[in-house]
């Protein structure tokens, strides 16, 4: 059987010669599709992702601004401490509302 292969590829050497000039054209063309592919990939993945997070970005904006804004129309319930917070503060309220609220420590 391999004498058989050989004596082929010995009368028709420009068959085999095409044959693997078509295969390593193939093989260069699937690895551009494949460099195109990855390309594509991330570009879908990080525009996905940056909708998402401004997405939540907005949303957790909005919900620190009704608390506030709730804490602003329940004057009682206020401290002079609800200055000092940052937005982290506030944001961080919202996250875990069980919490009490403190002003992060600097330094």
């Amino acid at each position: 059987m391999v004498n058989q292969a050989a004596q082929q590829a010995s009368i028709h050497p420009s068959d085999n010669t095409s044959e693997v000039l078509g295969l390593r054209a193939e093989i260069a063309r699937l690895r551009e599709n494949t460099r195109e592919l990855t390309a594509l990939k991330a570009a879908v993945a990080a525009s996905g992702n940056d909708t998402a997070i401004e997405s939540t970005r907005k949303s957790w904006a909005t919900r620190a601004a009704q608390f506030k804004q709730r804490l602003e129309q329940m004057p009682d319930k206020s401290i002079p401490e609800h200055k000092l917070l940052t937005d982290k503060d506030w944001l961080d309220a919202i996250e875990d509302p069980k919490q009490p609220i403190r002003p992060a420590r600097s330094g």
